[in-house]
C-alpha cells in the first residue's frame, strides 16, 4: 500500500477512534484537536508499517501503547494518570469494538475500501450507543421505592414526575401517588383524608391522602426516607402496561427529614 493511502486511511480510522470516545466519556473536544489527534496516530501508524517488523509481536504492542499515548495527549490533553488511563481503556474498547464490527462487515463485503468499511462500522457503532444512551435517559425516570403501610412493606417502582406538583396542606410535604391495586388492603380500610387537586380534564377533583410511617427511595444513587410521608391513593392504574406503580415528585428527594401530620 502506498504510504500515502496507508495515511489517509489510518487518520480517518483515528479520528472516527477518537471522535467516538469523545462522546462515550462526555468530553468536549473541538474538531480541530481531534483532527490533530488522529493526524498524529497516522503518521505513526504510518511510520510503523515500513520501519517495525510485521513478526515482532512484543515490539509493536508496546508501540501500540505509545501510539495511542500519542494520540490521546494530543487530542484530549489528560492532566492526571488517572484520567489518561481512562481514556486508554475506553479508546481499546472502541477500537476493539469497532475491529470487531468490520471483520464481520468484510468477510461478507469484501470488496468494500478499508476507509468506507471503518466508516459503517462507526455508524454502527454510534448508533448502537445513541440507543443505549437514550435507554439510559429513560432508565433514570425511575426509582425503587420501599413503602411500609398496615404492617407491611411492598417494594415498588416509581415515575420521579416533574409534572406532580400536589401538596398536602397539612404537612406541606410533596404527595405521593400510589396504585390502589398496590396496596394491601382496599382504600376504604385506610385512614385517608381528602386534597384537592386540579389536572387536565379534572377541574376540581379529590384524592384520597394517607400517611405512610415510612418511604424509603432509591434514586440514581442516592437514599432518601421520609416519615409519615403523605400517599394519595388513585383508583386508577398509573400505567397502562404496570411499569410503575407509584408517582413521586423531584421535591420529595430535599425532604429527608421527619415530618409528623
Amino acid at each position: 500500500m502506498y504510504a500515502d493511502i496507508l495515511f489517509l486511511t489510518e487518520w480517518i480510522r483515528d479520528y472516527l477512534i477518537l471522535y467516538a470516545v469523545s462522546k462515550l466519556v462526555h468530553r468536549p473536544v473541538s474538531a480541530r484537536r481531534l483532527l490533530c489527534g488522529a493526524a498524529a496516530g497516522a503518521v505513526c501508524s504510518t511510520a510503523a508499517a515500513f520501519l517495525l517488523p510485521a513478526d515482532a509481536l512484543f515490539v509493536n504492542l508496546l508501540f501500540g501503547l505509545f501510539l495511542c499515548a500519542v494520540m490521546l495527549f494530543a487530542a484530549f490533553r489528560p492532566k492526571t494518570g488517572t484520567v489518561f488511563f481512562h481514556l486508554l481503556l475506553c479508546t481499546y474498547t472502541v477500537a476493539f469494538i469497532l475491529g470487531g464490527i468490520i471483520s464481520a462487515v468484510s468477510s461478507r463485503l469484501p470488496a468494500v475500501p478499508p476507509a468506507l468499511l471503518f466508516f459503517i462500522a462507526w455508524l454502527l457503532f454510534s448508533a448502537g450507543f445513541s440507543i443505549l444512551r437514550r435507554l439510559k435517559k429513560r432508565i433514570r425516570k425511575y426509582a425503587d421505592v420501599r413503602i411500609r403501610i398496615s404492617e407491611q412493606t411492598r417494594t415498588l417502582r416509581a415515575l420521579v414526575d416533574t409534572g406532580n406538583l400536589l401538596k398536602d396542606p397539612p404537612s406541606g410535604l410533596p404527595v405521593s401517588i400510589i396504585n390502589a391495586q398496590a396496596l394491601p388492603a382496599p382504600a376504604s380500610a385506610y385512614d385517608c383524608h381528602d386534597v384537592a387537586f386540579h389536572s387536565l380534564g379534572c377541574e376540581n377533583g379529590t384524592l384520597k391522602v394517607l400517611y405512610v410511617p415510612f418511604l424509603y427511595i432509591e434514586y440514581r444513587g442516592s437514599e432518601t426516607l421520609l416519615q409519615n410521608a403523605p400517599v394519595g391513593i388513585s383508583p386508577y392504574p398509573l400505567s397502562p402496561a404496570d411499569a410503575y406503580q407509584m408517582i413521586v415528585s423531584p421535591e420529595i428527594f430535599m425532604k429527608q427529614t421527619e415530618r409528623k401530620p
